[in-house]
């Protein structure tokens, strides 16, 4: 059952910060063997509902490199956790998501796609989901809410550009290396 009394505070100015995910991901290649697959283009827009529940938009450009091991027919995205209230596809490519846990902290949404994508393809994939217990509430200061958020990585998959977006209108203060553009707060990397 969701905390009642953070509903009440939500019309108070919330905190929020987000990892420094440039910080907190290795640079260097962990893997000797050839990689299967790219990330070209890896965009999460995140918005705080009402509820404190986090609408989180979802966008990647998926870059099929090698298929001999197969051709790609689904993918797991990493979400914050397994609190998915709901998952909704935005593309017309994506058959179902299914929100899974992994054990020990690993929850992903589980990608299926109308078709095959073969090497050399891009697979854009564009969805949405309804993320709870994100927050904590009176950490710093009484009456507001800290949100904390770690994009998930792929540990075989580079990832040329991430930008993670998060709406700014309720937002007090942020971790660093953010800029503001408008109204939104963005963080922009790569991952190696």
């Amino acid at each position: 059952m969701r905390n009642l009394s953070f509903h009440g505070l939500m019309s108070v100015i919330i905190a929020a910060l987000i990892a420094a995910f440039t910080l907190l991901f290795p640079t260097g290649d962990a893997h000797a063997s050839s990689p299967t697959d790219e990330i070209l283009n890896y965009t999460i827009n995140v918005d705080v509902n009402d509820d404190a529940t986090l609408k989180m938009v979802y966008h990647l450009e998926w870059k099929v490199l090698d298929d001999s091991i197969g051709k790609v027919e689904w993918v797991d995205i990493g979400v914050p956790n397994s609190n998915v209230i709901s998952a909704n596809p935005l593309g017309s490519n994506i058959t179902s998501l299914t929100p899974t846990s992994k054990g020990a902290g690993n929850s992903v949404v589980s990608v299926y796609f109308n078709k095959e994508y073969a090497e050399g393809e891009i697979i854009p994939i564009d969805f949405e989901i309804t993320q709870d217990y994100m927050y904590e509430m009176n950490i710093l200061k009484e009456g507001e809410s800290v949100f904390y958020f770690t994009p998930g990585w792929f540990n075989e998959i580079a990832v040329d550009k991430i930008t993670i977006s998060w709406n700014a209108d309720k937002v007090l203060s942020q971790s660093h290396g953010a800029t503001v553009s408008d109204g939104r707060l963005i963080w922009e990397g790569s991952l190696a």
